[in-house]
């Protein structure tokens, strides 16, 4: 799956906390993800990832993480790790899967 952090193994979706979101650069949007990636240690402690989806593309993502991380930087340190998947390829991921479980 790409994302705005690489690409990431079907292996690697275990333990997840997905979350979508309407569009990048929205004022509550922004101040609740520079929060989720504050508190990047307690997610990391329970073993549990965790991916944003925004209906945006991946290009918009890496504006965004800038901007999460500045806005972010007024509260505490902020530094988006996590990856957030564009919707359109998250569509076409459930789609793939879809196909996939009805050939077998």
């Amino acid at each position: 799956m790409y994302s705005s952090h690489s690409s990431m193994a079907a292996s690697d979706l275990f333990q997840v906390i997905l979350f979508s979101h309407p569009g990048d650069f929205t004022p509550v949007c922004t101040t609740e993800l520079g929060e989720v990636a504050r508190r990047a240690d307690d997610f990391a402690k329970r073993n549990v990832k965790v991916i944003g989806i925004s209906a945006n593309n991946l290009t918009d993502h890496h504006k965004w993480i800038q901007d999460i991380n500045d806005y972010g930087a007024k509260v505490g340190p902020t530094d988006v790790q996590f990856p957030i998947v564009s919707t359109l390829l998250f569509d076409l991921l459930l789609s793939v899967i879809s196909l996939v479980s009805d050939c077998r």
